[in-house]
């Protein structure tokens, strides 16, 4: 459902916006928030008439995510202010990645999005402290700053 951004960020420490359309219109909490670039945030407070959606840049926002062209899965984290993801977990040292490579929401069982909705590009790669592991820095694909129109995938987790 297309849905108009009524309030945006007001400041750069805010990371939700606010939309209108909620619960008459058969918006939950927890649903997906997308634009035709890729993954924006999901729907954290409804009313009847608006909803509010915590962008994919927050601090608390986490989800599972993968690499497409790998199909190694991992866990995103968002960084607030700089306006990235994290993934600290998941992607071994073995996995080749390169800056720019593709990266989508995982849909593995109990994740919180459908599968393959696009979430970035690898920004930087580092070796984790104990090397075992590859941290990744990921740039969102959408641009979540001056939202004017967003889609929210009316489903749960089933979306498939």
């Amino acid at each position: 459902m297309v849905s108009r951004v009524v309030s945006g960020q007001i400041t750069s420490f805010d990371a939700t916006i606010e939309i209108d359309r909620g619960s008459g219109e058969g918006v939950k909490e927890g649903m997906a928030v997308v634009t035709d670039a890729g993954l924006v945030g999901r729907v954290v407070r409804v009313t009847g008439g608006r909803s509010s959606v915590e962008l994919i840049t927050a601090p608390s926002f986490e989800f599972g995510v993968r690499l497409v062209e790998q199909q190694e899965v991992g866990v995103a984290k968002g960084q607030g202010d700089d306006g990235t993801l994290i993934v600290e977990s998941g992607i071994t040292k073995a996995t080749d990645v390169e800056a720019g490579d593709r990266v989508a929401t995982s849909g593995i069982d109990g994740s919180t999005f459908p599968p393959d909705i696009a979430v970035g590009r690898v920004k930087s790669i580092r070796p984790t402290d104990d090397r075992t592991e590859q941290v990744l820095v990921i740039e969102p694909t959408a641009n979540l700053d001056g939202l004017s129109y967003v889609t929210v995938l009316l489903c749960d987790t089933d979306c498939a």
